[in-house]
């Protein structure tokens, strides 16, 4: 499967932490496009923080997207690849993992924050946007099972991973990866 647009979601610990008015992130997306650090080409900052169980505040890339995402009534930290991405799905997913889990950790050591984010370690949300070539059936989970919970054991050493497939065949293909046997994720 050549799957390009492929989302992971970390989540919040405390769903109280982050509000619908999400606006203090808008600088530090800033400053994260102005430090050059960032993989691919970020262009720009969006908030749709107005709006309910939405993407709430984004940084919108050439390549990818990230953000501080309120949908599915579980605030969280997503990057989504878009396009150009390479190598094998163990591969694509691995990478998509690693930089969620750098951003989220980004996010935490954030000063402007003091501390108050955190995420958790043992859950993990993946989407495949990609109806065609990975509709959400059980056909699919059996296929890319494997390639993700390797490319989740690959960016966090020694995970054990579960998962269960969500939504249905409406729906792009998701599942939620529980994940044990890591105490803390660390950027790969």
């Amino acid at each position: 499967m050549d799957l390009q647009r492929i989302a992971a979601k970390l989540y919040v610990t405390d769903f109280g932490t982050i509000g619908p008015g999400a606006a203090e992130y808008i600088p530090i997306f800033h400053r994260w496009i102005q430090s050059g650090e960032l993989s691919g080409l970020p262009l720009d900052v969006a908030d749709y923080g107005h709006v309910t169980d939405g993407p709430g505040v984004m940084l919108i890339g050439h390549e990818s997207d990230r953000a501080l995402d309120l949908s599915d009534g579980r605030p969280g930290f997503t990057y989504v690849r878009k396009r150009g991405a390479s190598g094998a799905l163990r591969e694509r997913f691995a990478q998509v993992i690693a930089e969620t889990v750098g951003g989220a950790r980004r996010l935490e050591a954030e000063p402007a924050l003091e501390g108050a984010v955190r995420f958790r370690p043992d859950e993990l949300g993946i989407t495949v946007f990609d109806r065609l070539n990975a509709p959400n059936t059980r056909s699919t989970l059996e296929a890319l099972c494997d390639h993700i919970s390797a490319a989740v054991a690959d960016v966090l050493p020694g995970a054990k991973t579960s998962l269960v497939q969500v939504g249905d065949e409406r729906r792009p293909f998701r599942v939620d990866v529980a994940i044990t046997g890591v105490a803390q994720p660390t950027a790969a």
